[in-house]
């Protein structure tokens, strides 16, 4: 467990919200500020560890049981291509150090890019655009800053893992021992009561969404 990281619960959402856009992704709300992710076929979590190293983030995720459930973990990246990483920068989401990844073998990315529809810093032809974290949907708890995944980073597995900059649509690797966030996904969906009619359509046509922006975090 760990000590001194309060963890951000969602309070309870409206009912019945429901917005439309041309993304297939969909979230499903369950109790307690869980959403299912039909696409990916997980449950995400809204709740965030702020200030922590990957191996604190490991850990919390690990022993985490919220609503009963244990089996949470950090989101997972697995390469692009299916076969193997590549570490060569890029702007299009052609590799795995990059921006623009819309694959969903990138948990995190997907998330931000396709489910939530948010923009990064570069678009795909390399122009500067200055996107960053200004869609959240149903996520009260999402910051602007980095985020962990549970994946290494081969080259330097020993200090370095994957993470995912929300306040730059970046997916890249970072040192072990900075302090970023921390945000739990389960496998499957456990659907416990879902919340009536509360589904949410995300995607680069949003409606009814209030973009805002914060501060990244110090990692």
């Amino acid at each position: 467990m760990i000590a001194n990281k309060p963890l951000l619960l969602a309070s309870a959402l409206s009912l019945g919200l429901m917005f439309s856009a041309t993304s297939e992704a969909a979230l499903q709300a369950r109790i307690d500020g869980m959403f299912y992710d039909s696409v990916l076929n997980v449950t995400w979590l809204d709740m965030s560890v702020a200030n922590v190293t990957w191996q604190q983030s490991v850990d919390w995720a690990g022993s985490l049981t919220h609503a009963g459930f244990s089996g949470w973990r950090l989101p997972s990246v697995t390469s692009v291509n299916g076969t193997g990483f590549q570490y060569t920068e890029s702007v299009d989401g052609s590799t795995d150090w990059s921006y623009n990844i819309t694959s969903p073998r990138s948990e995190l990315a997907h998330l931000y890019y396709v489910t939530l529809g948010n923009s990064g810093a570069y678009d795909s032809a390399g122009n500067f655009i200055d996107g960053t974290l200004s869609k959240t949907g149903p996520f009260r708890h999402l910051q602007a800053g980095l985020y962990w995944t549970g994946t290494e980073y081969a080259p330097d597995a020993q200090n370095f893992a994957w993470s995912f900059q929300t306040d730059l649509g970046l997916q890249t690797d970072a040192l072990k021992t900075g302090t970023g966030f921390a945000m739990a996904v389960r496998d499957g969906d456990f659907a416990p009561v879902p919340v009536p009619s509360a589904i949410w359509l995300f995607g680069s046509a949003i409606v009814g969404l209030i973009g805002f922006r914060r501060k990244p975090a110090a990692a």
